[in-house]
């Protein structure tokens, strides 16, 4: 098994504290925004919006949107999923068919 990457475990750790301290010091405007995602929700479908699980998708996915929006003209990003270790012929360098697949990013931080 390979070594530890430390600088990229270091860098990692400071990117997701980044994130979390942008969390809690910007947490007023993120509920507003979600609140603004429900009222425009509701303008647009109704005032019974949500009436299903595809609907809170639709407010999940929009508000999400927003406020990584919101977060990113403040200066904060979300962590990159790190792929420190790699393993043989399938990491990310060598896989010249799906290239796209190294660089996804998603919300949940560890």
């Amino acid at each position: 098994m390979p070594l530890l990457d430390l600088r990229t475990e270091f860098d990692h750790a400071v990117s997701v504290a980044l994130w979390n301290e942008g969390l809690k010091v910007y947490a007023d405007d993120i509920t507003r925004v979600i609140d603004e995602t429900w009222a425009d929700l509701r303008r647009r479908y109704g005032a019974n919006f949500p009436q299903s699980v595809g609907g809170r998708w639709i407010i999940h996915f929009e508000g999400t949107k927003r406020v990584f929006a919101l977060l990113a003209d403040r200066g904060v990003y979300r962590p990159v999923l790190r792929h420190s270790v790699k393993y043989g012929e399938h990491s990310c360098e060598r896989r010249a068919d799906t290239p796209q697949m190294c660089r996804l990013n998603f919300p949940q931080v560890s």
